[in-house]
């Protein structure tokens, strides 16, 4: 009986965490934490798509915008990597820049329903689902 009361608060819990992420707008939100789900490598002119790999979706990017932070979270570790030095909304996308280093930029976009775009430039590119908060 404990183990169904025990598997009942998993379950009421996860939905209450869908539904607050469901009511997020990402455009305005303060923290978000996002997981791969795919990558796309071009070279010469050919793209290809892959889904993302266990180990690309076990490195959780973490952005503060209040902060103005990115850092990268793998198992219990988070190691800073950037500032963000661009952030604006335009039509319902938040522009995100990340700068890595002295002078890597990185554009992002991120939609009002959490999902986010990574440009790494000559065509490579990444997609990430975010929730709220990190």
């Amino acid at each position: 009986m404990k183990a169904l009361f025990a598997l009942f608060g998993f379950s009421l819990a996860l939905a209450v965490s869908s539904l607050a992420s469901a009511q997020t707008d990402f455009t305005t939100a303060s923290k978000v934490a996002c997981t791969p789900n795919s990558v796309t490598r071009c070279r010469e002119g050919n793209c290809t798509t892959q889904q993302a790999t266990e180990q690309q979706k076990g490195e959780v990017l973490l952005l503060d915008f209040a902060a103005k932070k990115g850092a990268s979270r793998r198992g219990g570790e988070t190691r800073d990597i950037g500032s963000i030095t661009g952030d604006s909304v335009t039509g319902g996308v938040r522009r995100i820049v990340l700068t890595v280093g002295p002078s890597q930029n990185i554009n992002m976009s991120l939609t009002k329903d959490g999902k986010l775009t990574v440009e790494v430039g000559n065509g490579d590119k990444a997609e990430a689902t975010c929730s709220a908060g990190s």
